[in-house]
């Protein structure tokens, strides 16, 4: 689908670093320069401003007075339209009726819909890019969006028929955005482009960034200043602009509201109740496998999931594969949402069903201890994430009288009860040969804001101490 630049809507802010890169490139482009890496990649979550970092990318280059065109694959019936033999044709068809319009140079040799074959019109659009520039003596940019709905033989056409050849001989700036999981996609990169490319994964905003960001849109809005507004969106700069937009009166209208964005965007289809309901309660999880699915799903639904087995949650595991809400954890066996959706997710099961929220964590808390058991000790790692948001729960949300299991916590010293189970796991790491495995993995939870709420800077800090102690004797 051919865009617009009118679509743009709002002032583009925290994205300093993005526009240097692509500032750079095209500066070298414009001074005639060989660059190294003229296709930029930009990942990330839905909702986290790929697209309007795109938009940019072509206003960018649009001052210059170089040509562009842009296409985002992320339509139902545009994904019609690339597809097949002449769907190939049809993008390049597309493409060079952009250029054309774009620097207002008709083709003297255009492409035809009905008569060209995909490797005909790529050859023409080549030439006319070729031509485009030594008229003009400007690069040209071509940006893709939402790459992993692209057709995969259409992408790779694109690829190895157009974009490859334009690489070793154009000036061209190839600009390009995927989710975070795209890697696992249908379409994949091809060597001829990786070679070329700078990826960069779009992250979202800090609370300050979130904060600069919903003034630069309406200070004056009345969720602009509300403290939470960064819980709900997880600084996804799409989520913010929801959030401002929306005519919610309430913080549980503004969190249905972010939440059925955030499904119906990333979810790729139509979701059902209980799929919504599974996947808000597996955001309070780190990391989960197919038995750990099962345990919860067992627990938290018996009358829909009961005695729920193996090819089953097989089943279950790839519906939600098939949104962009379930990833393969990239250093372990087992699955994960991918982390700033999940911190969303996780924000409004915690204000929509606390009582779920804490007794997914009590759930894992217990399934993690049970592993370390069994000799997988860096499993501590997430029992003390799971302890310490049980313990988060049961502080902020005193009202309901939530009561930590008596065989996870004895007693109420909240720092002496982590630090036991830290050093119980510690003593089984003795007879192992991960402890740096295991140091990293602690860090990290000691960094949450799970355990942030738990324990001061020190008392953390002393977990932490205890830990590198503890290791380094061991090694």
């Amino acid at each position: 689908m051919m865009t617009s630049a009118s679509k743009i809507r709002t002032k583009l802010v925290n994205r300093e670093k993005e526009v240097r890169l692509i500032a750079e490139r095209l500066e070298v482009l414009s001074r005639n320069e060989p660059l190294l890496d003229p296709v930029l990649f930009f990942y990330g979550v839905p909702r986290v401003g790929k697209t309007r970092l795109l938009e940019e990318c072509r206003l960018m280059a649009s001052s210059r007075g170089m040509p562009t065109a842009f296409v985002d694959f992320d339509k139902e019936y545009t994904q019609r339209r690339y597809e097949d033999e002449s769907g190939k044709t049809q993008l390049a068809f597309d493409l060079m009726q952009a250029l054309v319009e774009s620097a207002d140079a008709p083709a003297g040799n255009p492409i035809f819909l009905e008569k060209d074959n995909s490797l005909v019109a790529a050859e023409k659009l080549q030439d006319y890019i070729r031509w485009l520039q030594g008229f003009l003596k400007k690069p040209i940019a071509l940006l893709f969006d939402t790459l992993e709905e692209s057709p995969g033989p259409t992408f790779s056409w694109l690829q190895d028929e157009l974009l490859a050849p334009l690489l070793d001989t154009s000036r061209i700036l190839v600009g390009m955005a995927g989710w975070a999981g795209y890697r696992e996609s249908k379409a994949e990169f091809h060597w001829p482009i990786v070679r070329r490319m700078f990826s960069h994964h779009l992250r979202p905003f800090t609370e300050e960034e979130t904060r600069q960001h919903l003034d630069s849109m309406d200070s004056s809005h009345r969720w602009s200043s509300h403290p939470r507004v960064f819980d709900f969106t997880g600084g996804l700069p799409g989520l913010n602009e929801e959030a401002v937009s929306t005519s919610a009166n309430n913080i549980t209208e503004l969190l249905k509201h972010i939440v059925d964005v955030i499904f119906k965007r990333a979810g790729k289809k139509e979701l059902q109740p209980l799929e919504r309901d599974l996947l808000s309660a597996l955001s309070v999880l780190r990391k989960f496998d197919t038995l750990l699915l099962m345990h919860i799903t067992d627990s938290l639904w018996p009358d829909e999931y009961k005695n729920i087995d193996r090819p089953r949650a097989r089943e279950i595991l790839k519906s939600l594969r098939d949104t962009s809400f379930l990833e393969i954890h990239p250093n372990s066996y087992g699955y994960v949402i991918p982390h700033d959706l999940r911190r969303v997710l996780n924000a409004e099961q915690r204000e929509r069903d606390t009582k779920r929220h804490f007794k997914v964590h009590c759930l894992a808390a217990r399934w993690f201890r049970e592993q370390v058991k069994e000799g997988d000790v860096v499993d501590v790692a997430d029992e003390l994430y799971h302890l310490a948001g049980a313990w988060k729960d049961t502080t902020e949300y005193r009202d309901m009288e939530l009561t930590i299991p008596s065989d996870l916590f004895e007693g109420n010293n909240k720092k002496t009860q982590l630090t036991k189970r830290l050093k119980q796991a510690l003593e089984i790491a003795k007879t192992q040969k991960r402890p740096d495995e295991l140091r990293e993995k602690i860090r990290i939870v000691l960094k949450s804001d799970e355990f942030h709420w738990v324990l001061d800077d020190s008392e953390i800090k002393n977990l932490a101490e205890q830990c590198d102690d503890f290791l380094g004797e061991a090694v």
